[in-house]
């Protein structure tokens, strides 16, 4: 593994944390209080993204973006965003839209829109009964002339409320299961037979509400069908390797926030006539959760490079993704120790990543799949 950061990837780099400093920290208070991002403030952060250029970062040049296609830059552009609120590092990390296997009329419609901050989409796949096994959902697709009939329930879906379409998958062939017979819909909000229900508040994410969806009857145009028939679980299986990498990213940069405040904090509060870091108990304190800290980054820039390699890491996605977050809550924790009662009020960031950090290790996959994934790879069985 080469160490060495290319200029130009380490220039995004810096590029992004001055825009979280800049934009998105002072934003973070209002989104905490409101719950919320409005219209004007989204046009603001679209303009204000794009001023910095960070825009579409991970979009290819042909679509508008700046082309950063590596996993390894975006590593390290996403360990940046770990330390900012999660809705809003949307604002440079906004996904990579399935632009390869939309139609002409999908990307001008629904993708390209969204990719100039005109528009906002989610993904519907989590169900009641599945979860980390997508291949158990029951909501059905049928097909029925020129349309497709969508019923069922999606929950814990992200961002529905503030977007105007998403991509919904179903099952469109039971004969098949997961392997050939998931397919993915674009539906806008407003489609006849889709109801979007309560929300379900959560401990953490902050403006980046879930919801409860429901398909009764629902009448999608055929040519709203994203990759083809049968296409969902290639689409679910190539964006979950990407995900799980997306979040052991932002669980290094959240851990580093953290342990940066802890630090200062530290050098500054003063107990019983000396400063803590002072205090030998304060130090190893600080030192083991840079320990853990940086092997877990290690752990996740080697898997980041290995698929720039063109080599396959599911594998070495799960262990990232598993060790960055378990990494990650410890040592928020300690940092929030490290500040004592001042930590545990809402006038820190502290209460904010500990929540936020402890959903990382259920979403993409629980932590417990990750080991199952891993004891699969390594002796053929999970248990």
């Amino acid at each position: 593994m080469d160490f060495e950061i290319a200029p130009e990837y380490q220039e995004m780099r810096e590029t992004t944390r001055r825009f979280v400093a800049d934009v998105l920290r002072p934003a973070e208070k209002i989104v905490e209080e409101k719950q919320f991002i409005d219209k004007e403030m989204h046009r603001e952060l679209v303009s204000e993204a794009k001023r910095y250029g960070v825009w579409n970062a991970f979009v290819p040049e042909e679509w508008g973006g700046s082309g950063i296609t590596d996993l390894l830059p975006r590593t390290l552009i996403r360990e940046e965003l770990g330390a900012t609120s999660y809705v809003l590092r949307s604002y440079v990390d906004n996904g990579v839209f399935n632009l390869d296997d939309a139609t002409e009329y999908q990307r001008e419609k629904y993708f390209l829109p969204a990719l100039e901050g005109e528009k906002r989409s989610f993904v519907g796949i989590t169900e009641p009964g599945a979860g980390s096994d997508n291949g158990a959902m029951k909501t059905t697709a049928r097909k029925e002339g020129d349309e497709w009939i969508l019923n069922g329930t999606k929950h814990f879906i992200s961002g529905v409320d503030t977007s105007d379409f998403g991509i919904v998958y179903a099952m469109s062939d039971t004969t098949k299961g997961k392997h050939g017979g998931i397919s993915a819909f674009i539906v806008e909000k407003g489609m006849p037979g889709f109801t979007v229900g309560p929300r379900q508040v959560m401990m953490g994410h902050r403006g980046f509400n879930q919801s409860v969806l429901y398909f009764d009857d629902c009448r999608v145009p055929a040519e709203n069908m994203l990759g083809g028939s049968g296409g969902g679980l290639r689409q679910f299986l190539t964006m979950i390797v990407g995900a799980r990498m997306k979040v052991a990213a932002e669980a290094l940069g959240a851990a580093q926030y953290a342990w940066d405040l802890g630090v200062a904090y530290a050098h500054q509060r003063e107990v019983l006539g000396t400063r803590l870091i002072d205090k030998q108990g304060i130090q190893w304190m600080l030192v083991d959760a840079m320990i853990a800290l940086q092997g877990a980054r290690l752990l996740a820039y080697e898997g980041s490079w290995k698929a720039d390699q063109g080599k396959d890491i599911r594998v070495e996605a799960s262990m990232a993704k598993l060790q960055c977050t378990e990494v990650a809550f410890k040592v928020i924790d300690t940092a929030l120790q490290i500040h004592g009662g001042a930590g545990y009020t809402e006038d820190l960031p502290l209460a904010r990543l500990l929540r936020d950090i402890r959903g990382a290790r259920i979403y993409e996959g629980a932590n417990e799949l990750q080991r199952y994934v891993i004891s699969k790879a390594l002796w053929g069985v999970g248990q």
